[in-house]
């Protein structure tokens, strides 16, 4: 069995009729391009989500397929010119695994990029992928399409945060930055940088007090005054 090459990753890109089965044709076409894992971020094997820059990535070799898995053409494709052309979409990614290819939809697109969401269950054959891709794309229409409205929370009835106590007097822009950065390069495992939100300053007047006793509960408690001025 020949072993899967996972330094690439197959980019699927079709008319945006294709990611709906009410308007999907009996006989359609996609284009698969084989783009470099590099162009993808972060740089983590079987992530939750992944960033394509469609800019960055070079011309890369590519072939159309029809609804049955024929090769009807391969030629050398820039990812940016052919997702500008006609009605042309990205649909999904398929990522090589040693037991199959990850499945991932497109959830949103912003400049040029692309975010990509994985598809629960085990990885897919390689033969029949697309259709798989299709068929989850269906399954999952209101969760991809509308992502931001299905967000789940972990602990719903419980908000947690992160604090870092910062001495001396740091460059708070910068420290933001870098720790964007950092979590976006997968240099953080687990933390994923919200696509489309920027890095945001807050201020607020923030009145904290200490709890020294009992020790098993030493912290802080902090409030902050309402804009109705309670």
């Amino acid at each position: 069995m020949p072993v899967p090459d996972t330094s690439l990753t197959w980019l699927v890109v079709g008319a945006d009729r294709l990611r709906s089965a009410v308007r999907r044709p009996p006989e359609w076409q996609i284009v698969e391009l084989a783009c470099p894992v590099d162009a993808l971020t972060p740089a983590v094997d079987d992530s939750q989500l992944y960033l394509f820059d469609a800019v960055s990535c070079p011309a890369v070799r590519s072939r159309t397929l029809n609804q049955d898995g024929t090769v009807l053409a391969e030629a050398m494709h820039s990812p940016a010119e052919l997702l500008r052309q006609g009605t042309n979409t990205p649909i999904g990614l398929l990522r090589p695994t040693a037991d199959g290819v990850r499945l991932y939809l497109r959830v949103d697109s912003c400049a040029d990029r692309h975010r990509f969401i994985r598809v629960p269950g085990a990885p897919s054959p390689r033969q029949g992928a697309v259709r798989a891709l299709f068929a989850a794309a269906d399954e999952h229409f209101l969760k991809v399409n509308n992502h931001l409205c299905y967000q789940v929370k972990s602990l719903p009835d419980i908000e947690l945060e992160h604090k870092f106590t910062l001495v001396d007097n740091p460059d708070v822009s910068r420290l933001a930055r870098d720790t964007f950065e950092l979590a976006d390069s997968g240099g953080l495992p687990g933390w994923l940088v919200q696509f489309r939100e920027g890095i945001q300053f807050w201020d607020f007047m923030n009145h904290v007090y200490a709890i020294e006793q009992p020790t098993a509960d030493a912290g802080y408690v902090s409030f902050i005054p309402t804009t109705d001025g309670r």
